[in-house]
């Protein structure tokens, strides 16, 4: 990696085996265990649990502690030993007690906005991927600013620990917890692979160690085993403007479609599930006035938008695009799922928001249809016991909010339907 200057920044030395994985760092050797997970880089040793979960980080000159980490049965942190032996307790993501001191966050959805302890109450203000900018008190003054480089090392200030991405950065270790895995902002990747390949068709997902597909300026990755996008809703507004100003012709009207569609489906990389959907619905509009159908509501958006990339604000039509495309919801991970239907009737939201908070983590697809009779299905799907089998459970919600079915599906490896249960009751 070279600067504008052409002057080397980072160097990286690659072999076989663990594939895609950098062996070499700026000359320090990397090792990697035999399932691919980072162990040692001459500055600290990485022990991991049974589980596959990093449980600590020594110092590999004298193996002395540096940090240790503790998970619950759904795999979340909930624990942490620091070297003087200090400890973080995550009672939830609202709570914590950080070496005796509680700290209370708040929440828009599942962007962090402000912190609170029995001395003060401080503000998060984010850039457009989330990653935190500047903190301020009660009076709006300035507590800390911090610039950071594109892969989230620090550039300047970055003593708030949830800062790059609004991910927990262990300062002690410099890695940066996303759930599923530790990011190294130094590396510029992952010190473990990805368990899931989320899109098999992008060649830059199969790398399994990559950061958000190797554009952080663009995307998010929340979970760690999944990117979001941050970028597509910037396009909204500058579309919408044209087809207020007179300016839009038909391929306006679509990109908007394609842009909208990109922002409510986190995982439709690059939008190609949208122009999937989009294409059904060109498909069946007679011209373009058609095509309001799908965005009548939409410049609403605009005012929402405000020089602010925010797709959860600016996307907030989800129902009209499901009329026109039938298909509105993919998503591989609750979270993503349950925010992209806040745009949905309040009725229909909180009953499909009810299903999807049932499953466990181990359901890794969730979709939403609307039926030809109007009414709205849900689903989410998890693997079975028995490689190549899963289980797909379905909630049919009538448009007014109703309850009409619940079932469960299990599909052997074969693609045969083993059984479908009620479970109504």
């Amino acid at each position: 990696m070279v600067d504008n200057n052409g002057a080397t920044v980072s160097s990286y030395g690659y072999s076989a085996t663990p594939s895609h994985a950098p062996v070499t760092y700026n000359g320090n050797t990397l090792d990697y265990d035999a399932n691919g997970n980072l162990v040692d880089d001459e500055d600290f040793i990485y022990v991991y649990n049974n589980a596959n979960q990093l449980s600590e980080v020594r110092y590999s000159g004298n193996n002395s502690l540096v940090e240790k980490y503790w998970y619950d049965a759904n795999g979340q942190r909930i624990k942490k030993q620091n070297s003087d032996s200090e400890f973080t307790y995550y009672i939830n993501k609202y709570y914590e007690i950080d070496n005796g001191t509680a700290t209370s966050y708040f929440f828009r959805d599942d962007e962090r906005v402000a912190k609170q302890t029995s001395e003060s109450m401080e503000w998060y203000l984010s850039d457009h991927i989330g990653s935190t900018s500047l903190m301020v008190d009660e009076n709006g003054l300035e507590v800390e600013r911090t610039d950071y480089f594109p892969y989230g090392q620090v550039r300047s200030g970055g003593l708030e620990k949830y800062g790059f991405t609004g991910q927990e950065n262990d300062a002690d270790t410099g890695l940066m917890y996303y759930g599923a895995r530790y990011y190294s902002p130094e590396y510029r990747v992952f010190v473990q692979p990805d368990t899931i390949l989320p899109d098999p068709y992008n060649p830059q997902a199969l790398n399994r160690y990559s950061y958000v597909l190797n554009n952080p300026v663009k995307y998010t990755d929340p979970s760690g085993h999944y990117v979001e996008t941050a970028i597509d809703v910037a396009f909204l507004a500058m579309e919408i403007n044209d087809i207020r100003t007179g300016n839009a012709d038909k391929w306006t009207y679509i990109g908007l479609g394609v842009d909208l569609v990109c922002a409510a489906l986190p995982v439709a990389t690059g939008g190609r599930l949208a122009v999937t959907a989009v294409e059904e619905t060109v498909t069946h509009a007679d011209n373009v006035g058609d095509l309001f159908k799908l965005l009548d509501k939409t410049v609403d958006a605009e005012k929402k938008v405000d020089n602010a990339i925010d797709a959860g604000q600016a996307v907030n039509h989800v129902d009209d695009t499901l009329q026109a495309t039938d298909y509105v919801l993919k998503a591989n991970n609750k979270a993503e799922a349950k925010k992209a239907v806040d745009g949905l009737p309040l009725e229909i939201r909180d009953k499909i928001k009810d299903f999807y908070n049932g499953g466990s983590n181990k359901y890794t697809e969730f979709t939403l249809q609307k039926t030809e009779n109007g009414n709205y299905l849900a689903t989410m799907t998890k693997p079975g016991n028995v490689p190549g089998s899963y289980a797909t459970y379905y909630k049919e919600i009538s448009p007014s909010g109703e309850t009409l079915k619940v079932y469960k599906e299990t599909i052997d490896p074969s693609g045969n339907l083993v059984h479908s249960k009620d479970k109504m009751r």
